[in-house]
């Protein structure tokens, strides 16, 4: 009869697990106003890459210079084009004789990221809703820049 007893007890434990078990799975889901749960749709898969095709006009801002000396300007007008996601900027450097232009060609990445090196120069950044900026760094003199989709 003691074990009975013990064995009762368990299965008496058991059944009462699964029912704390049960009822705490449906505390926790939502229920409507007609007693049925809510479903929640997973969140929308990104459609695809970042549109970022287009001609892109701002500014650049300077911020540094490896030489005193050295005249960088303060705040000039850019132009940078992206086709095919792959992004085209030259930077003029009058200031550097035996390097008067930087050329960068890079890809653009699905979310918008972009990042070239040209010898010791660089440009790096971001592009998506019309809209660019990034910092770059020639044989001279860096900068951050601005700039924002004209036309389609």
């Amino acid at each position: 009869m003691r074990d009975g007893g013990v064995r009762l007890s368990l299965a008496s434990l058991c059944g009462l697990v699964l029912l704390t078990a049960g009822c705490a799975s449906r505390q926790s889901a939502s229920v409507t106003g007609a007693g049925l749960p809510t479903v929640v749709p997973p969140p929308a898969a990104a459609t695809g890459p970042l549109p970022v095709d287009g001609t892109y006009r701002g500014m650049r801002q300077f911020i540094s210079s490896s030489n005193a000396g050295v005249l960088c300007g303060t705040t000039d007008d850019m132009t940078v084009t992206v086709s095919g996601r792959v992004l085209h900027y030259v930077l003029r450097q009058p200031e550097v004789p035996y390097m008067p232009t930087r050329a960068f060609d890079t890809p653009v990445d699905k979310d918008g990221f972009f990042s070239a090196a040209s010898g010791a120069a660089y440009m790096r950044g971001q592009v998506g809703n019309g809209h660019m900026q990034g910092s770059m760094s020639g044989d001279a003199c860096a900068y951050q820049f601005q700039a924002d989709r004209s036309g389609p």
